[in-house]
């Protein structure tokens, strides 16, 4: 009995290793399909814990080692590859320290967030083409720079769990993709104003491939609440390949409005006339808007809205569409 034990163990232990190594390798081989190239300072197998793990330093994609600096996309302290028991059919990858995230068409835009680390776990046994990625962390900070004169100063995130599932082989009108984002809170400071909490975060969209080259994203669910204010999105974008510029519409329902703005107003220790006239004015407590989206650009109504953010989502599509 122990022979056979100690030989499944050993066949265990030689399974997952390279079960881990061809991990690895795979994921290099899709960044380079892609363009971008994965780098790391050094990886190091350990040789003495029940189940076998490779402790990554720095791991790195950039998107041209030529230039100088080298362009980095995507920047982590540490990454650690390992099977867990408490997910026995999944790979499971922990995020460690500080993580520096850089924009495509602008690798000067970057961001570093810090916090608890991510636990990503994703399938042993399924190919490349379909796979699901479930992510885990508890609390995660951002902090703009010191001297930015950005309008968001810092963000905090907790508990965030997701979930990602595609299948690209996915025959048409089936689900490319499927996305659930869980936030239990989450925490703007924002110039000039008292610390904005949105709670219960949840967001569930499918990305759809259609005949002529074109992609529907169906955002079947946005809730949330803020403060008093109660938020729910759904709508639809239309993506033609290769322009990949959105098109569609967003259905906002804002229930709890008047709560909403007279509890800002009473926290500001100005405006005490306009206080005063809004407290004797009966408000709606529930608003429906429309946001149209037309060629990547966002409105409501006949005003254009910030579209920073569209021409970011723009760029990554179009270079993970090739």
């Amino acid at each position: 009995m122990f022979f056979l034990f100690w030989g499944t163990f050993l066949f265990s232990h030689v399974y997952l290793k390279q079960t881990i190594n061809l991990f690895l390798t795979n994921q290099q081989n899709i960044l380079t399909k892609q363009g971008l190239i994965f780098k790391f300072q050094s990886a190091s197998a350990s040789k003495w814990t029940i189940w076998p793990q490779v402790i990554v330093a720095y791991p790195t994609i950039q998107k041209d080692i030529s230039s100088h600096p080298p362009q980095i996309l995507w920047q982590a302290k540490q990454a650690i590859i390992f099977y867990s028991l408490s997910h026995p059919l999944s790979i499971s990858i922990r995020l460690n320290g500080e993580q520096l995230f850089c924009s495509l068409n602008n690798l000067n835009q970057c961001i570093q967030i810090h916090g608890n680390s991510w636990n990503i776990h994703t399938s042993i046994f399924k190919n490349i083409s379909q796979n699901s990625i479930y992510l885990q962390c508890d609390e995660i900070f951002y902090t703009s720079p010191s001297q930015s004169t950005e309008t968001i100063q810092s963000i905090q995130v907790k508990n965030l769990r997701s979930k990602l599932h595609w299948n690209i082989q996915a025959t048409p009108q089936d689900s490319l993709a499927f996305l659930s984002l869980n936030i239990q809170q989450m925490t703007v400071n924002v110039n000039n104003l008292s610390p904005q909490k949105l709670k219960n975060v949840y967001i569930q969209a499918a990305l759809v491939q259609e005949p002529n080259n074109l992609y529907k994203l169906l955002v079947q669910n946005i809730n949330s609440s803020w403060n008093n204010l109660a938020i729910n999105s759904s709508g639809k974008l239309y993506l033609p390949f290769p322009q990949m510029a959105p098109t569609g519409e967003l259905s906002l329902y804002l229930n709890g409005v008047n709560q909403a703005i007279y509890e800002q107003l009473s926290s500001l220790k100005c405006c005490n006339k306009l206080q005063q006239e809004l407290s004797q004015t009966s408000l709606p407590s529930q608003i429906h808007l429309t946001l149209l989206i037309r060629d990547g650009v966002l409105y409501l109504g006949a005003i254009p809205l910030e579209t920073r953010w569209y021409n970011d989502l723009k760029m990554l599509i179009r270079h993970y569409a090739k």
